[in-house]
């Protein structure tokens, strides 16, 4: 049963409970966790990054979970994480994910304080923030002004992403450029499939090494 993100976490909270979280790189991967989850009657959350929809498009990833989500009986939900652009997460939305997780570790500056590192918003970054409040500017990319009858049209949710005008473009290649990048997303698939398997049999031979004292 594909939900939302929303809705899942908040019947978790409700319910005592904690949501696993798995990522997925193909549909073997994801009928076998649903396969887990449906039989330990587990709320699930599916979830690619960025470097996953870079061979796997969004639309790719929500087909597969979409389909196999719609044939068990525990909720599923799909994911974007450590998303870093404002156009990516509105693709992952036009797409049809359950929810997207902003990276902004990028912006501000790194401080080291003692042994510890932390990023902090730069002075002109603080002061645009103020001043666009303070102005109520719609800045593209960065801010939005919207009437109380939208936010109740999306139910009071203060969620800025759910306000910004989703934006989708499209790209026309030539035949020979869509041959390029299609060889380009088999290669580096080969490549994740061979990781994967060399893995797999480290795993087993680390297994085969434990011993009972």
């Amino acid at each position: 049963m594909y939900t939302t993100s929303k809705e899942m976490i908040l019947a978790a909270q409700r319910g005592g409970y904690a949501v696993p979280a798995f990522n997925f790189e193909n549909m073997e991967m994801v009928q076998a966790i649903l396969a887990a989850a449906e039989e330990t009657a587990s709320p699930v959350l599916l979830q690619t990054t960025p470097s996953t929809i870079k061979y796997m498009t969004l639309r790719q990833a929500y087909a597969m979970v979409k389909a196999e989500a719609d044939a068990v009986r525990v909720p599923v939900c799909l994911h974007l994480d450590h998303c870093e652009s404002y156009e990516g997460v509105c693709a992952a939305l036009e797409a049809g994910y359950s929810s997207v997780m902003i990276d902004a570790s990028k912006l501000g500056e790194k401080r080291k304080e003692g042994k510890n590192q932390k990023t902090v918003l730069r002075p002109d970054e603080v002061r645009k923030i103020e001043d666009t409040f303070i102005n109520q500017d719609v800045i593209e990319d960065f801010s939005v002004s919207v009437t109380y009858e939208q936010i109740a049209e999306k139910n009071y949710s203060l969620s800025a992403g759910q306000y910004f005008e989703v934006r989708i473009e499209f790209v026309e290649l030539s035949q020979e450029a869509f041959e390029n990048r299609m060889r380009a997303y088999s290669s580096n698939l080969e490549k994740l499939f061979s990781e994967g398997k060399a893995l797999e049999e480290e795993i087993r031979e680390r297994l085969g090494e434990l011993r009972y004292e």
